[in-house]
């Protein structure tokens, strides 16, 4: 499902995006959805931090590798106020969430009561986001996650595969969670976290 920003009737669709899998993704995730309607280009994201003027058009912010790369480009699109869109995946449960624009959600991703997801945000399949999570903007949440209830994310937070955040955590902005973490109270200072052979959640730096 198309979700177009309040007031949009543009059906023009940029994705900001390297040539990646994500990028391929959202294609077919619109050729599943029948968007005849609509005409999905791909800006590459170093010339779209370049430009001085941007097309008329809803966006859709999908740098994965580059985090820097990838608040930059959700800051042009704040700053110069372009509209953005969002896809959620038909298979995927998100009624009783409030997604924001600018978010992909993936195929069997499962959200529940008044989970929010400000914008930007992208969330990889078999996914679960439980009750009153909050996660801000320019987030990455990998496939196989689950967050437990009233977690918080910050900003341009990656989540790795398999991860699991228990309940009532607090995660700063630009923080990394290693694959097949378990990450059981709150983290004060952002970094990179994994899970050492102890199975304590370390800093690396």
């Amino acid at each position: 499902m198309i979700i177009l920003s309040k007031n949009q009737t543009s059906k023009i669709l940029y994705a900001v995006s390297f040539d990646t899998v994500t990028y391929r993704d959202l294609q077919y995730f619109l050729d599943e959805d029948n968007a005849v309607n609509y005409r999905l280009e791909r800006i590459d994201p170093d010339h779209f931090v370049s430009l001085s003027d941007h097309a008329l058009g809803s966006y859709i912010n999908l740098v994965t590798k580059d985090m820097q790369l990838r608040q930059r480009v959700s800051e042009i699109i704040e700053y110069n106020n372009l509209f953005r869109f969002s896809l959620v995946h038909k298979n995927s449960y998100t009624r009783a969430a409030d997604i924001g624009p600018g978010c992909l959600i993936y195929p069997m991703v499962s959200m529940y009561t008044r989970a929010t997801l400000v914008n930007d945000i992208i969330v990889h399949s078999s996914t679960m986001i439980a009750h009153d999570c909050y996660l801000d903007t320019g987030c990455y949440i990998s496939a196989g996650v689950n967050i437990a209830g009233t977690t918080k994310l910050g900003k341009f937070c990656q989540i790795g595969l398999a991860a699991v955040i228990a309940d009532n955590i607090t995660i700063p902005n630009n923080t990394i969670i290693g694959m097949n973490a378990m990450v059981r109270k709150s983290i004060v200072e952002s970094g990179v976290y994994v899970n050492k052979a102890n199975d304590a959640l370390t800093k690396l730096k």
